[in-house]
């Protein structure tokens, strides 16, 4: 299997990165509820575990580069299967 998969863990994580970063604007725009819960998961991380940005751009990404991630991830799945 690792040889069937080595190429989609990479090009998934590109995907996510340059979408979460293109379309995290549009998070705050279209979906305010999940740009804050987001948000406020940055500020728990931040208080607990490292230091990272808690700006809306910084948040809408993490929603996207999850979204993304997982919306891959399981149709590999499915696919490979």
């Amino acid at each position: 299997m690792p040889t069937k998969a080595t190429g989609s863990h990479p090009v998934s994580a590109l995907v996510a990165l340059v979408a979460g970063t293109v379309l995290s604007k549009y998070v705050w725009d279209l979906l305010p509820p999940i740009g804050t819960a987001s948000q406020a998961t940055l500020n728990v991380v931040n208080s607990s575990i490292i230091s990272v940005p808690t700006n809306s751009e910084a948040a809408g990404a993490l929603v996207i580069f999850i979204g993304v991630t997982v919306i891959w991830e399981v149709a590999h799945y499915i696919r490979a299967k």
